[in-house]
């Protein structure tokens, strides 16, 4: 359970890296 645990984090935290990889383009470009 604690590896699954530590996997699902791990996954989390890549989604949130990737999704703010594609906001700051979109930032940039309204400024």
């Amino acid at each position: 359970y604690i590896a699954a645990y530590a996997v699902m984090a791990d996954a989390v935290r890549i989604l949130r890296i990737l999704h703010g990889a594609q906001r700051w383009p979109d930032e940039i470009a309204t400024k």
